[in-house]
């Protein structure tokens, strides 16, 4: 039996509810009325990748984070020596007119926070990242073991 169209329409006004909810929030609570960047997060900005033919991982002046195959986006900050970067994936509107669809849109915007010392190359050009951190219930706790350092390389610098 096919749905009705006033049927489709309020889940398709619900699923735009439910979007614009999302929006709101994400303006009205995770807006942090920044303060400048300090002289280490200026040196973060830009475009990275630990292999030029994976993802760019892309940081912006504003603290933004992307991945340039729009995978992930998040924001960013330096503290203590840590490079914490929090993401999601975007919103997209469900696929099928269904509570199981619209559930599944709406956990892909859950929220995941890593965090790395970092370290930089003298010509700024490179970073190393190490000893990864999730955070769970406030506290960072090591990703995995050992004392492996990622690489990441500029592959350019973003003009904002």
């Amino acid at each position: 039996m096919q749905p009705s169209f006033k049927h489709q329409g309020l889940l398709v006004g619900t699923a735009l509810g439910v979007a614009l909810l999302l929006a709101l929030r994400v303006l009205l609570v995770d807006i942090d009325w920044q303060s400048p960047l300090s002289p280490v997060e200026a040196r973060v900005i830009g475009e990275w990748s630990h292999d030029p033919s994976e993802t760019i991982r892309s940081f912006h002046a504003d603290r933004s984070f992307s991945t340039s195959n729009g995978q992930f986006v998040g924001v960013w900050e330096v503290k203590d020596g840590r490079l914490t970067v929090k993401y999601w994936q975007p919103f997209e509107l469900p696929t099928d007119f269904n509570a199981a669809a619209l559930t599944h849109s709406i956990r892909r915007t859950r929220k995941e926070t890593l965090s790395w010392r970092i370290e930089f190359a003298a010509d700024n050009q490179q970073i190393f990242l190490d000893r990864g951190c999730v955070l769970k219930n406030g506290r960072l706790l090591p990703i995995g073991a050992g004392d492996e350092k990622m690489l990441f390389t500029r592959v350019r610098n973003v003009a904002e």
